[in-house]
C-alpha cells in the first residue's frame, strides 16, 4: 500500500558551495537532512552544532519584526476573508522586498523607538494626572509646597475624611502640642485640607497623632510651587506629550504603510534562519563538507543531476537497511489523498507498515455519509467546502480537510436519497402531509430495525477489512502460520455464529466448532506445555468473543447518530411550521428553519466526523496498526505569511501596492 521507499542520499562538497547547495536543494524540496547524531531532521530541526551570532541576529530580527508586523494590524486593521490562507507572492515580488532589507529594518528602529519614546511618554502621562488628581483639593491653598517651615517651625499638609477628625486632632494638639496651630485650608464633599504648623521640636509627637488619627499627608508637599502652579505646569507637560504621542502615531502608521513587506522580510528572515541552522549542523574539512538525507527513490537522480549541473558535488545513494528507520511519505490516488489527514492524525504509519488510507478511505466516506444521512445537509457541506476548496484554496491541513468534507458531504447527499432525508421531513410538512419523496431503500425513522442490521453488517465487514489487511502484513513478514492460526479463525467463529442465528443447516455449527477448535488448540501455541497451551487456547476464546461482540456493538453508535440528525429535523421542523401554513405561519417557520437547521448540520456532522473517526481509529486500526512513523519532512520553503508562486494578477497587484507605498 502507497508508502513511498527512500532513499538514503550522501553529498560531499566544496565548503565554499555549502551555502549555495543547501539553497538549491531547499529550492528542489526533496532533500531531508539526517544530523550527525542519527536524528532525521528538517530545515527548522536541525540542531546547530557550532553556535553563530548570525543566528542569534537573524532571530533577533525575526522577533522584531514579528512585532511591528502585529502593530501593523493594529494601525491598520485589514479585513480578511473567511479562512483566508496565506498571501501569494511571485518570486519576482519576494526578491524585490528582500532587497530592501536594509530599509525595512531601518524603518523597524524607528518604530521600536518610537513605541520605547511612547512607552515612557505614557509612564509620564499616568504620573502626571495622578498629581493633578492629588494637587486638584490644594489648588486655592496660596503655598509653596517646597516651603519647610522656619529653623523652629515646621510645616504638615494633609487631608482629612470628616470633622471629626480635625476637632480630635485639634484636641489632641491642645493638650500635647500646645506650641502648635492648625488651620482648614479648603473644605469640601471630599473633605477637609489641613495646614498645621508646629514647633519643630515637637514635629514628632504631631506625626504620631497625624498617624494615630488616621490623616493623609500631601504626597507632593516638597515639590516646588504653589499646587496652582504646579498643576498649571503639569498641564503644560500633559498637552506637550499628548501632542508628541499624536506624532508618534501618526509616524508609525506612515511607517508600517509596507506591512506586506515586512511580512515577506519575516519569511525571508525564517528561510535563511533555517538554512543557516542546517549549514551550522554539517560536517567536513577545511575545504569540503558532507551531508546525508532522505530523498524519494525517484526523485534521487533529479536531485543529483540538479546538483552536479550547477557544482561540483560528489553523490552516493543507497537504499534504506533493512534494520533502517525512515520518514513516510504518502502516495495515494487523488480522491484517496483526502484522507490522509485522518491517518496522521493518529499517527503516521511506520516505515514496515502499511499505508492505510486506501482501505479506510472507502468506510470513512460511508460511515460519514450514513451518520449525515440528508440530501439538504450534504448539498450544504458540498457547497461550503467546494467553496473553500475551489475559490479560497486553503493549503495545509485546513485544504485537506475541506477536501475530505467535501467527499463526506457527497456521501451524506447519496445517503440522503437511500433513506428519504430532506431537512429531515421538510418537505412533508411544507407540503401538509399531502406530498413526500420516497426513500430509495427504506426511512431509518420507520424501520430502525433494519438500519441497525445495516450498521451491523458493515461494522463486520470494517472489522474483516482490518483483520485482512494485519492477514496481509503477516503474510508479507513471513508470518502466514500466524495469519491462519490467529486471522481465519475469527472470519470463521464470526461468519459461523452469524449462520446459526440467520440460516438453517449445519454449515454455521461446522463453521463455529472449527474455529472454536483452532483457537483451543493453537491460540495458545507459544506455550511448551500441553496443559498451559490448552488453557491459553480457552482464555484466547473468551478474549476473541468478548473483544469482537464489543466491536460489533460499537457500530450501533451509526444507529443512534442518524436517529438524532433526523429528530431534531423534524422537531425543527415542526416547531417552525407551528403556525401552520398562513403568511405568519411562514414568516415564523423560516427564522427557526435557518437557526434550527443549521445548529443540526453544525452538531451532526462534528458528531458524524467525530464518531467516524473513533471507528477507524479505535475498531479499524486497533486490528493491525501502530501508527509510529513520522512524516517525510525535506527542506523547504517554510513561510508562515506568504506563498510564493507566479500567479500574473496577483503580482500586478503586489506591484501596484509595493509601488504606492514606495511613492
Amino acid at each position: 500500500m502507497a508508502i513511498v521507499k527512500m532513499d538514503r542520499l550522501t553529498i560531499v562538497g566544496l565548503e565554499k558551495d555549502k551555502n549555495d547547495i543547501v539553497e538549491a536543494l531547499t529550492n528542489l524540496g526533496a532533500f531531508e537532512v539526517i544530523s550527525e547524531r542519527g536524528d532525521d531532521l528538517s530545515a527548522s530541526e536541525v540542531a546547530t552544532t557550532d553556535p553563530d551570532s548570525r543566528l542569534a541576529a537573524l532571530q533577533h530580527d525575526i522577533t522584531r519584526l514579528e512585532r511591528v508586523i502585529e502593530l501593523n494590524r493594529t494601525l491598520h486593521p485589514e479585513k480578511k476573508a473567511l479562512f483566508a490562507g496565506k498571501r501569494k507572492v511571485s518570486e519576482a515580488i519576494f526578491r524585490q522586498a528582500v532587497s530592501r532589507e536594509d530599509d525595512l529594518l531601518a524603518a523597524v528602529s524607528r518604530i521600536e523607538h518610537n513605541q520605547a519614546t511612547a512607552a515612557e511618554l505614557s509612564v509620564q502621562q499616568h504620573r502626571l494626572q495622578a498629581a493633578q488628581t492629588m494637587l486638584e483639593p490644594w489648588q486655592d491653598l496660596d503655598l509653596d509646597l517646597a516651603e519647610e517651615g522656619t529653623k523652629s517651625v515646621c510645616l504638615f499638609l494633609c487631608s482629612a475624611d470628616s470633622a471629626d477628625q480635625v476637632n480630635q486632632l485639634r484636641e489632641a494638639l491642645n493638650e500635647d502640642v500646645p506650641e502648635s496651630f492648625l488651620h482648614i485650608a479648603a473644605e469640601d464633599e471630599n473633605g477637609l485640607r489641613l495646614v498645621v504648623a508646629a514647633w519643630r521640636p515637637r514635629a514628632s509627637v504631631v506625626q504620631g497623632h497625624l498617624r494615630r488619627l488616621n490623616f493623609n499627608p500631601l504626597p507632593l508637599q516638597g515639590e516646588k510651587g504653589t499646587p496652582r502652579q504646579q498643576m498649571d505646569a503639569n498641564a503644560g507637560l500633559l498637552a506637550a506629550n499628548e501632542a508628541e504621542l499624536d506624532r508618534i502615531q501618526r509616524d508609525n502608521i506612515e511607517l508600517t504603510r509596507d506591512g506586506k513587506s515586512f511580512e515577506i522580510l519575516y519569511d525571508a528572515l525564517t528561510i535563511r534562519y533555517d538554512r543557516l541552522k542546517t549549514v551550522s549542523s554539517l560536517s567536513g574539512t577545511q575545504k569540503t563538507f558532507w551531508m546525508e538525507g532522505w530523498v524519494p527513490f525517484n526523485l534521487v537522480a533529479e536531485v543529483t543531476k540538479g546538483l552536479e549541473r550547477h557544482f561540483l558535488v560528489a553523490t552516493a545513494h543507497r537504499p534504506a537497511a533493512a534494520d533502517e528507520e525512515f520518514p513516510i511519505l504518502f502516495n495515494n490516488r487523488k480522491l484517496v489523498k483526502p484522507y490522509e489527514v485522518v491517518v496522521e492524525m493518529f499517527g503516521p504509519p511506520c516505515c514496515r507498515e502499511v499505508d492505510p488510507t486506501p482501505v479506510m478511505a472507502p468506510f470513512f466516506f460511508i460511515f460519514f455519509g450514513i451518520m449525515l444521512s440528508d440530501v439538504g445537509y450534504g448539498l450544504i457541506l458540498v457547497a461550503l467546502c467546494a467553496w473553500l476548496t475551489f475559490k479560497v484554496k486553503p493549503s495545509g491541513e485546513l485544504g485537506r480537510l475541506s477536501r475530505m468534507f467535501l467527499l463526506s458531504g457527497v456521501s451524506a447527499v447519496t445517503w440522503g436519497f437511500i433513506f428519504g432525508g430532506y431537512f429531515g421531513n421538510i418537505i412533508s410538512v411544507l407540503s401538509g402531509q399531502t406530498f413526500d419523496i420516497p426513500p430509495i431503500w427504506f426511512n431509518p425513522m420507520n424501520d430502525p430495525i433494519q438500519l441497525l442490521l445495516v450498521s451491523v453488517v458493515l461494522g463486520v465487514i470494517h472489522l474483516f477489512a482490518g483483520l485482512g489487511v494485519q492477514a496481509y502484513m503477516l503474510f508479507k513478514t513471513n508470518r502466514a502460520i500466524d495469519a491462519i492460526l490467529d486471522i481465519f479463525p475469527i472470519y470463521a467463529l464470526i461468519i459461523g455464529l452469524a449462520l446459526l442465528v440467520l440460516v438453517e443447516g449445519p454449515v454455521g455449527m461446522i463453521l463455529t466448532i472449527a474455529a472454536l477448535a483452532v483457537m483451543v488448540l493453537f491460540g495458545g501455541r507459544e506455550s511448551k506445555n500441553p496443559v498451559l497451551r490448552i488453557l491459553n487456547g480457552l482464555m484466547s476464546i473468551y478474549n476473541n468473543l468478548a473483544g469482537y461482540l464489543g466491536d460489533i456493538l460499537s457500530y450501533t453508535r451509526v444507529l443512534a447518530l442518524v436517529m438524532a440528525t433526523s429528530v431534531i429535523a423534524m422537531v425543527f421542523n415542526l416547531l417552525g411550521f407551528i403556525g401552520g401554513p398562513t403568511f405568519g405561519g411562514i414568516l415564523l417557520f423560516i427564522p427557526v428553519a435557518l437557526i434550527g437547521h443549521t445548529l443540526n448540520l453544525s452538531l451532526s456532522a462534528l458528531s458524524a466526523y467525530v464518531h467516524t473517526s473513533r471507528l477507524q481509529y479505535v475498531e479499524f486500526f486497533g486490528k493491525f496498526y501502530e501508527g509510529s512513523g513520522r512524516i517525510w519532512r525535506p527542506l523547504d520553503w517554510k513561510t508562515r505569511f506568504i506563498e510564493i508562486g507566479t500567479d500574473a494578477a496577483e503580482e500586478e497587484k503586489e506591484n501596484k501596492t509595493m509601488q504606492s507605498q514606495a511613492d
